[in-house]
């Protein structure tokens, strides 16, 4: 289940198709588009998976780290 989105910091829809992507830790039969806003320059995927769609992709035990000391901080996707 995915979702064409606008992009998340201008709102704009003018994104150019940078690339196919599949997951790399998961791999299945989905491929992602990697698209670049051309307004603002953000990368993002769009399509995307829809909220419904991202306990299949980030289960209870998905980590990752997001500060300068290495340390892992649990990703919570409810507020996704």
């Amino acid at each position: 289940m995915f979702e064409d989105v606008d992009c998340a910091l201008c709102g704009a829809r003018d994104e150019e198709r940078l690339f196919p992507a599949r997951d790399k830790m998961f791999p299945g039969q989905e491929r992602f588009s990697a698209v670049r806003c051309r307004r603002c320059g953000l990368v993002y995927l769009n399509p995307r998976p829809a909220a419904q769609a991202h306990a299949s992709y980030y289960g209870d035990s998905y980590f990752y780290s997001a500060n300068n000391a290495g340390a892992p901080s649990r990703l919570s996707i409810t507020g996704l």
